[in-house]
């Protein structure tokens, strides 16, 4: 499913490209990123497909150009050539998923950018199992925050749920256990602590 979305989006981005949108057709600028180092692919339509490769002859990195910026999804690679990062851009800007593996090719995190800034989702996993979901509006926390237990059976469940309001915590707070009931609930107001404790 992700694959998908991810394929979706490109080729979103690329069809948004060739149509010289407003948004994304600006003049080449100073701002645009030297890329000498890597071979480049004339597409046509003013697209072009950029790689990178070691010394060794390795694929390090390869997205797609348009007027002199990123656009589309970026993938890096690591030494065994599997994907390391994948990275959506506009414009030279992320925007979109941007997404770390580990070495079995499994998630590490899935960050949802825009503008260059942390905006909806930042989601950390061990092992396939989700450790943390934070929400961002512009690089500012806002919404609700999860955690979960990070070993034993209950690795992966629910252990804490917190809202925050433009960058402090605002709204209800709650531990959970291993059965997924609250033990402790907390009222916060602007970043302090009004009322609540241990559930009985």
């Amino acid at each position: 499913m992700r694959c998908s979305f991810l394929i979706l989006f490109t080729a979103t981005i690329i069809l948004s490209c060739s149509e010289q949108t407003e948004h994304i057709s600006q003049p080449i600028d100073s701002e645009a990123e030297d890329f000498s180092a890597y071979q480049i692919e004339d597409l046509g339509n003013g697209i072009s497909r950029a790689i990178k490769r070691s010394a060794a002859g390795g694929l390090m990195e390869k997205g797609y150009i348009f007027e002199g910026k990123r656009n589309g999804v970026w993938t890096k690679y690591n030494q065994s050539g599997k994907p390391a990062e994948m990275t959506s851009y506009v414009n030279g800007k992320s925007y979109g998923p941007d997404i770390n593996f580990n070495n079995l090719v499994q998630v590490d995190n899935w960050i949802e950018m825009a503008d260059n800034q942390l905006h909806g989702s930042s989601v950390t996993y061990r092992r396939g199992r989700r450790m943390q979901r934070l929400n961002y509006d512009f690089d500012v926390l806002d919404g609700i925050q999860e955690f979960y237990f990070e070993s034993g059976m209950e690795q992966g469940k629910i252990r804490q749920r917190v809202t925050y309001d433009n960058g402090v915590i605002h709204g209800k707070m709650y531990y959970y256990d291993e059965q997924g009931k609250v033990t402790v609930e907390y009222d916060y107001e602007n970043g302090e602590r009004k009322s609540g404790g241990i559930k009985e």
